[in-house]
């Protein structure tokens, strides 16, 4: 079975990536969680997670 798959590498998105795929979830984690994520949330979790968070990628850290 393995001979009949190889791995397919994604990188990492950008910054700006990231916050689009947030602003992409925003109402699902909005409604679920019963709360307002404002828009600048969202792009400082962007930004602060990529310059402090290590040991994981973009989107998963922010």
């Amino acid at each position: 079975l393995e001979r009949r798959f190889q791995p397919v590498y994604v990188g990492q998105p950008s910054v700006e990536d990231t916050i689009a795929i947030l602003r992409g979830l925003k109402e699902r984690y909005e409604v679920h969680h019963g709360v307002r994520i404002r828009d600048d949330a969202l792009v400082a979790a962007a930004v602060l997670s990529d310059r402090y968070v290590t040991g994981r990628f973009l989107p998963d850290k922010a």
